[in-house]
């Protein structure tokens, strides 16, 4: 018999991504769909989505909680 391998997607360490890649990023879903994160003012919603399940491929949690890292002074 012939065997099947799945050739998984390599996905990319969201500790990877630029502060600028981050503020571009687009939310993919919720009330601020279509924004990027450098759209979103509201600290709280990004908080939120930290402590989401992933939507899609892209680790949105991740994603957010850098950028919420990278751009909030505590």
């Amino acid at each position: 018999p012939k065997v099947i391998t799945e050739n998984k997607k390599e996905e990319r360490d969201p500790n990877t991504y630029t502060i600028d890649e981050l503020h571009s990023f687009v939310m993919p879903f919720g009330k601020h769909k279509g924004k990027t994160f450098k759209d979103v003012k509201e600290t709280g919603y990004l908080y939120w989505m930290t402590l989401q399940d992933d939507f899609n491929a892209v680790d949105v949690q991740a994603l957010a909680k850098r950028y919420l890292l990278r751009t909030i002074s505590c």
